[in-house]
C-alpha cells in the first residue's frame, strides 16, 4: 500500500523533478551498496572460501584415496598365483598397475596436500614453509641438484 501510494505521488511530479530525484535514488543505492552490503559480502567471501576449499580438495583426496585402496586391494585379490610367485606374463602387467598407481597416489596427494595448506593458511604457515615440501622458485634445482645412480642430473627449460 505505502509503495503504491509512493509511485502514485512520484508520477503526479513533474517531469525534472522525477529525473532529479531518480539521479538521487542512484546515488543513495550505490552508497548503500558501497557502505553497507559490499563490506558484509566481503566479510563472507574469506570463510566461504576457506570452508569450501577444504571440502572439495579434502573431498577429492579422501574419494580417491578411498578408490585407490579399494582398486589395490582387488588387483591384489585378483592375481592368480601363490604370493611370491609371479608368472612372466603377468609381469607387464604388474608394472603397468604400478605405473597407474603411483600416477594415481600423485594425484591423490597433491590435493591432499592443497587440502593441508589451505588449513593451515589462517595460521600464516603452509607445508613449505614446514620443510615438508619445497618451495618451487625457478633456481631451484640449480640450488637442489638432482641425483640418481650418482650422476647430477639438472634439468633445463627453454
Amino acid at each position: 500500500m505505502f509503495v503504491k501510494k509512493l509511485k502514485e505521488i512520484f508520477f503526479k511530479l513533474p517531469g525534472w523533478l522525477q529525473g532529479v530525484l531518480g539521479v538521487i535514488v542512484i546515488f543513495a543505492l550505490v552508497i548503500f551498496w558501497e557502505l553497507v552490503i559490499y563490506p558484509r559480502i566481503e566479510w563472507l567471501k574469506g570463510p566461504i572460501g576457506y570452508i569450501l576449499g577444504i571440502i572439495i580438495y579434502g573431498g577429492i583426496a579422501s574419494y580417491s584415496g578411498y578408490w585407490i585402496v579399494k582398486v589395490t586391494i582387488g588387483a591384489l585379490l585378483s592375481i592368480p598365483s601363490k604370493f611370491g610367485e609371479v608368472k612372466m606374463k603377468e609381469v607387464p602387467r604388474l608394472f603397468g598397475y604400478l605405473f597407474i598407481y603411483l600416477i594415481w597416489l600423485f594425484f591423490t596427494l597433491t590435493f591432499l596436500g592443497a587440502a593441508i595448506n589451505i588449513l593451515l593458511d589462517p595460521f600464516d604457515m603452509s607445508l613449505q614453509s614446514l620443510g615438508i615440501l619445497p618451495h618451487m622458485y625457478p633456481g631451484y634445482f640449480l640450488d637442489n641438484p638432482v641425483y640418481i645412480f650418482g650422476y647430477k642430473i639438472i634439468p633445463i627449460f627453454d
